[in-house]
C-alpha cells in the first residue's frame, strides 16, 4: 500500500536537509530554520514581531526567543520598541542579514530549478494540482 505521507515527509525532509546544507556551504552565519526566519521577515509585507515568527512557524514562544537572541547576537536582526507599545518589539533585518537573503535566494533559485529540470510542464502543473487537493483536504 502507498503511504502518501510518508513520501510526502520523506521528501520534505530530504529537500530541508539539502537546502539546509546548500545554505551552510556559503555561509556558516545562519542554520536553515534562520534563513527560513530571515526570508519570513523580508517578504511578508508588513512589519513583523515575535508572535508572527510563532504563527508562521508554528512553534513555542520560547523557542522562537532563543533563535531570535542568537540571531540578533550575530548581527542579523535588530528588535526595536515601537512608539505606540514599549513592550513590542519589531524585527528588522541588518545589512549583513539582507546581504545573506539575497545570497541564500540565489541558491534556493538554482535549487528549485534542478528540481524542476527534468519535470515537463504538465508533470509540475499536476504536482501541484495534487499538493493544493491535499492541502485543502487537511484544512477541512
Amino acid at each position: 500500500m502507498v503511504q502518501i505521507g510518508k513520501e510526502v515527509g520523506n521528501l520534505s525532509n530530504h529537500i530541508k536537509r539539502t537546502v539546509d546544507a546548500k545554505i551552510t556551504a556559503i555561509t556558516s552565519d545562519i542554520t536553515g530554520f534562520q534563513s527560513r526566519i530571515l526570508h519570513f521577515i523580508a517578504f511578508c509585507g508588513h512589519d513583523v514581531y515575535q508572535r508572527d515568527i510563532e504563527e508562521e512557524f508554528e512553534i513555542r514562544r520560547s523557542s522562537v526567543t532563543s533563535v531570535l537572541q542568537t540571531m540578533e547576537r550575530n548581527g542579523l536582526i535588530e528588535r526595536v520598541s515601537v512608539e505606540q507599545d514599549a513592550r513590542l518589539k519589531k524585527i528588522i533585518l541588518t545589512t549583513k542579514a539582507k546581504d545573506l537573503i539575497r545570497r541564500i535566494g540565489e541558491v534556493i533559485d538554482e535549487f528549485e530549478a534542478s528540481l524542476m529540470e527534468d519535470l515537463s510542464i504538465e508533470e509540475i502543473t499536476v504536482f501541484m494540482q495534487v499538493i493544493n487537493k491535499m492541502m485543502t483536504k487537511l484544512n477541512d
